[in-house]
């Protein structure tokens, strides 16, 4: 009997996911629904429920319930928290749990699976997503599902998680403030807890102004760029105060943050404020952590860089490139 090519489209595809496929998935290849049907009705496919189907014989292992779970919840569909733990191998969670974020206002029950609706992951923050662990199925960054887990887990079990996290350099404190900082807002769960051990592992360290101040004029000003203006206005209306360093040319302020994690989540509000108020008088703000600033200056650089000739382009005014 002579192969059917969109058979073997199918079965192709769901060679990657653990033997399962969305039905949106079999209509892009070209099935129809009367196919589908025959199919099933052969037990050539099952039907998994949710819109998901699977081939016979198959064994029910975790990574085969992970994929039938992401398949059910929708392409929007995250694996995240224990399970993307356990993904990343760390230790400290819940063995071979199905765990799901979707944004809202999607969700779908699903047996067997827990699935959470959290706004800030997916539309706003797609670096905190990869497919790099299972090749095809997106999982929350290590960072990112640490400070999933914050919302959750009392202190001594998460300092657990974030010491073997980082001693096992599956990410590091800083990727994880960094990624607390990004989607904190007021009274997101965990963030204060998780801010605090982060603090406690630095030691409470915080550079002095003068020292942060140094630091910042040399990563991003001469021979780099050309030299910064010091102690700038805050530029607009509403707010009185002086940021870090700006170039009118390109209407582009930079600022150094070296407070402690449990702080920048405190003055968040504050700092978008002030932000939006640059932003309404045409200034754009770049915001440089003291880690990035003495671990990798080459990459704020980079950024700085980019974002003058973007600037540029937009106001029309020539700016040299970066040394």
């Amino acid at each position: 009997m002579a192969t059917d090519p969109i058979d073997e489209a199918v079965a192709a595809l769901a060679a990657h996911q653990c033997a399962a496929f969305a039905r949106r998935q079999a209509y892009e290849l070209g099935v129809d629904r009367s196919r589908l049907t025959r199919r099933v009705a052969a037990g050539r496919w099952l039907d998994l429920g949710h819109g998901v189907l699977g081939f016979p014989g198959q064994a029910a292992t975790w990574h085969r319930r992970l994929w039938i779970a992401h398949l059910q919840a929708g392409p929007a569909s995250v694996v995240s928290h224990e399970s993307a733990a356990a993904l990343h191998g760390m230790t400290g969670v819940a063995a071979e749990r199905v765990v799901l974020t979707v944004p809202h206002p999607f969700h779908r029950r699903l047996d067997g699976a827990v699935v959470h609706q959290i706004s800030d992951l997916l539309e706003h923050t797609p670096d905190q997503v990869t497919s790099a662990v299972v090749p095809g199925l997106p999982v929350t960054t290590p960072a990112r599902t640490v400070v999933d887990l914050a919302a959750s887990m009392r202190r001594p079990r998460l300092k657990a998680v974030v010491e073997h996290a980082a001693d096992r350099r599956i990410t590091t404190d800083v990727a994880i403030g960094a990624c607390l900082t990004a989607v904190s807002r007021r009274g997101k769960p965990g963030a204060r807890l998780l801010a605090g051990i982060l603090d406690e592992r630095a030691g409470g360290g915080i550079p002095p102004a003068s020292e942060l101040e140094r630091v910042l004029h040399r990563v991003v000003g001469p021979p780099h760029f050309p030299p910064l203006r010091r102690q700038l206005p805050l530029p607009g209306r509403g707010i009185e105060g002086f940021v870090d360093g700006g170039w009118h040319d390109v209407q582009l302020i930079v600022e150094a943050d070296g407070r402690t994690w449990h702080r920048r989540i405190a003055d968040m509000r504050r700092d978008r404020e002030r932000d939006a108020q640059a932003a309404r008088a045409g200034w754009q703000t770049l915001r440089f952590m003291w880690e990035h600033l003495v671990h990798d200056p080459d990459g704020c650089r980079r950024v700085v860089a980019d974002v003058r000739a973007v600037r540029a382009a937009q106001l029309g005014r020539p700016v040299p490139p970066a040394a």
